[in-house]
């Protein structure tokens, strides 16, 4: 019995002998391919561990270095790489539901995040959420995924971070990084807020965050979102965030406040990852909400500048991969001053030679497509004040466009339209544009522009279009074809201007202040590759009517024009002698001349040559009524 019972001893103490054997041995044994092999089975992924060394005790201390995790079939970078991670793991806390961690550290990781075609991100292991369940759901494991949910993220008390970085590949391509060179997130309790601070770059613009964010439990509780106040800063611009996420884990969800304070867009563009000086200042506070791919900032007010913005609108939806990323933006103005705007990017550094030049052809491939609309009850450039203003504008590959331009001037309204399309082949780009005017007071502009006495006053309305096609705007704009049409109905004339241009001498003992009516105004203008032709030219008035054609030449500054009364609507003593201007703009010789033996052109000829969208105001017009 006695030596039953020292075998009997025996055999219970070497299970405990063991164990404390294996438990003084486990630091000294390589684990590196164990740990590998269980979380490429838990993730779904390959999984590559250099070392994994284990420190058992109250709290097991866990060390892992070389660290890889696979990406996506068809990527060839890991999702994952970790030069070194350590952790204390709460031994008891790894038979419940959540982990208990302390003194947690990573050093030298590079994090790489994308989607694959179907715009599935990287981080989703496992298998696709069922449909109806969107990935990232709070609940988590409704949606089949193992792994790490808000309802079961551990217990971290505090977590430090050191020469790594995050970089997040959108659908259209571009590359976004985030360098983390220092730092740390901490949470003394379960119930007490957590904080993170971080310090790097994004962009290789220098950047820090801190942010107060809610307590583990909130974390847990996946009914409520999770409050979170974040303060962004990059050089002097500072960023603002305090609301809450749903789902805090993708950074989705959002749903808050946000305040933007730039004292110069230039930090915002070294963000962004543009080139380039821009001083005017950006402030803007309104409401964000980011659901998925879309991120959306409404009801937001601020100042651009010196201009106040009276109501703004962003929204951004990142584009699956290979797609352009979409940005549609409403900007609303009280007074936007463009010459203080403009003016604030200071000096250009050099010369302004009239040598420079763009290129035509817009981008094919951008990767974005933006589409923007702004308004101004008051809009200031060079000068001069109009009112009323809105435009839109268009971004898409190969293609820039303005639908709509309008305002009011001097009492006048302007329309317009443009576009420049990338031609299908080559460097080459189309411009077409077109203008209208209507309602344009003479006088009002007359001493705005300071011309003195116009003998004319009404109002005018007028039309133009432009097509121009050309590798550079320079060499598109020298073989342009220009067309405009002016006409007024109305209005009055100096009857001395009358009788000068129909060479009546009656005009000798007549008051130099008297006026006539004007029963129409007729001006048609065609362009072509810089030589123009007016024709026709026509006033008709109570006193007669006046003719006019002629051409000109922009590339050799010349003109050409005759104008002359019509002997059968002016008076017996009008001599009706045609006048001919010709000569350089700048020194033009004026004397007696003639129409062609032909006689004057035809008024449908000249309106035959215009841009066929423009041929309708002109024939409309009662002048060519003779």
């Amino acid at each position: 019995m006695r030596r039953f019972s020292l075998w009997a001893a025996a055999l219970l103490l070497l299970p405990v002998l063991l164990l404390a054997g294996l438990l003084l041995a486990l630091p000294r044994i390589e684990l590196g391919a164990f740990a590998a092999g269980r979380l490429s089975s838990a993730l779904g992924r390959e999984v590559t561990v250099g070392s994994a060394r284990l420190a058992p005790g109250r709290w097991t201390r866990v060390e892992l270095t070389d660290v890889r995790l696979g990406n996506l079939p068809g990527e060839a970078e890991p999702m994952l790489e970790i030069a070194r991670a350590v952790a204390e793991v709460e031994t008891r806390s790894l038979l419940g539901d959540v982990l208990a961690i302390r003194g947690a550290g990573v050093e030298g990781a590079r994090l790489r995040l994308g989607r694959d075609g179907s715009g599935r991100g990287n981080w989703v292991f496992g298998e696709p959420a069922p449909e109806g369940v969107p990935e990232g759901a709070p609940e988590g494991a409704s949606t089949g995924e193992p792994g790490l949910t808000r309802a079961n993220f551990p217990s971290l008390r505090d977590l430090a971070l050191a020469g790594s970085e995050v970089t997040y590949r959108t659908g259209s391509g571009k590359l976004l990084r985030v360098r983390i060179d220092r730092g740390r997130v901490a949470a003394p309790a379960e119930d007490a807020r957590a904080r993170l601070e971080l310090e790097g770059a994004y962009n290789d613009a220098p950047v820090t965050l801190g942010a107060d964010l809610g307590t583990l439990i909130e974390l847990r509780d996946t009914s409520k979102p999770y409050p979170a106040v974040l303060d962004f800063a990059s050089g002097d611009t500072r960023l603002r965030f305090e609301g809450g996420f749903t789902r805090p884990l993708d950074v989705d969800g959002a749903d808050g406040r946000l305040v933007l304070d730039a004292p110069a867009l230039t930090d915002i563009l070294r963000i962004a990852g543009a080139e380039g000086e821009a001083r005017p200042a950006l402030a803007l506070d309104g409401h964000l909400t980011r659901e998925g791919d879309l991120w959306v900032l409404e009801r937001a007010t601020g100042r651009l500048g010196r201009a106040e913005i009276t109501e703004a609108m962003l929204r951004l939806k990142e584009g699956a991969r290979g797609q352009e990323d979409e940005v549609e933006t409403d900007l609303a103005f009280a007074r936007l001053d463009l010459d203080s705007l403009l003016g604030a990017g200071g000096e250009s550094g050099g010369e302004s030679g009239g040598d420079a030049d763009v290129a035509l052809a817009p981008d094919r491939d951008p990767g974005v497509r933006l589409k923007a609309r702004l308004a101004a009850r008051e809009v200031v450039y060079a000068g001069y004040q109009a009112s009323a203003a809105r435009a839109e504008a268009e971004l898409l590959p190969g293609r820039i466009a303005v639908p709509s331009l309008a305002f009011t001037y001097l009492g006048g309204r302007f329309e317009g339209n443009a576009t420049v399309e990338a031609a299908e082949e080559g460097p080459r780009g189309t411009l077409s544009a077109d203008a209208r005017v209507s309602g344009l007071g003479l006088d009002r502009l007359k001493r705005t522009l300071g011309l003195g006495s116009l003998p004319l006053s009404g109002e005018i309305a007028g039309a133009a279009s432009i097509r121009a096609e050309g590798e550079t705007l320079n060499a598109a704009a020298r073989a342009a074809r220009a067309s405009a049409v002016i006409r007024m109905e109305g209005g009055s004339v100096s009857r001395e201007a009358i009788e000068l241009l129909s060479t009546d001498i009656a005009g000798l003992f007549r008051s130099s202040d008297a006026r006539t009516n004007v029963a129409c105004l007729l001006a048609v203008v065609d362009v072509r590759g810089g030589v123009g032709t007016v024709s026709p030219l026509r006033l008709r008035t109570g006193e007669g009517t006046i003719a006019g054609a002629g051409r000109f030449d922009l590339g050799r500054e010349t003109v050409d024009l005759t104008i002359a009364s019509e002997a059968r609507t002016t008076g017996a003593l009008a001599l009706d002698v045609p006048i001919r201007v010709r000569g350089s703009f700048s020194d033009p010789s004026i004397g007696p001349g003639g129409w062609p033996r032909s006689g004057p052109p035809s008024l449908r000829a000249g309106i035959s040559r215009l841009i066929p969208s423009l041929q309708p105001a002109a024939r409309g017009s009662p002048c060519l009524d003779r």
